[in-house]
């Protein structure tokens, strides 16, 4: 049986059919796969944090700052030696989560030692994303873009304007609909992670 993949939820047929003003369809859920994925790499997140905590490697630099994946729980951090063939578990008293109060947690601060400098040497687990429920401005844009696509693939009359996002064309009859990508290209610019 072929796996077929589903959406995250950062939209749906219906809301896209709601913006068009058209029924909505089921195939589109291929488009909005797809435009989930462009948001992901084009902000360098993903926005539905997992359900369940699993585990990710890390490099230390030799500083008492770790910089990790947006996530919204940790359950276990570990420092390594330099190649992170043995891991020792920090108890919850020895880091501070950044930042302490709000997510995404974006890194461990440990109060009294230093993360040691290797290759994947440190394992944390957590819950990996950036938010529990998708952001209401990224579901909007990911309607927004979505919808865009979904235009573009319709025989319709009147004059379309059509712009290109990372290898998809989108299309709107009207100037909202380009002012509404223009809007959602802001969106996800606005969300972009940049690394020092």
């Amino acid at each position: 049986m072929a796996f077929i993949p589903k959406s995250k939820g950062y939209t749906t047929i219906e809301d896209i059919g709601i913006y068009l003003g058209i029924d909505a369809q089921e195939d589109w859920d291929d488009f909005i796969i797809s435009i989930e994925k462009l948001i992901e790499q084009e902000t360098g997140r993903v926005f539905v944090a997992d359900s369940v905590a699993g585990i990710r490697y890390f490099h230390g630099q030799g500083s008492p700052f770790l910089r990790i994946d947006d996530c919204i729980e940790v359950t276990k951090v570990e420092t390594g030696d330099t190649y992170g063939d043995s891991f020792t578990e920090i108890e919850e008293d020895g880091y501070i989560l950044v930042p302490r109060e709000d997510t995404p947690i974006k890194g461990i601060y440990l109060k009294d030692n230093y993360w040691n400098k290797g290759i994947g040497n440190h394992r944390i687990t957590a819950k990996w994303g950036y938010s529990e429920d998708v952001p209401g401005d990224i579901k909007l844009a990911t309607t927004i873009l979505t919808a865009g696509i979904v235009k573009n693939n319709i025989k319709s009359k009147g004059d379309k304007v059509s712009e290109r996002i990372g290898d998809y064309t989108v299309s709107y009859s009207q100037e909202k609909g380009l002012n509404d990508f223009n809007k959602a290209k802001a969106i996800l610019d606005s969300y972009k992670l940049f690394l020092l």
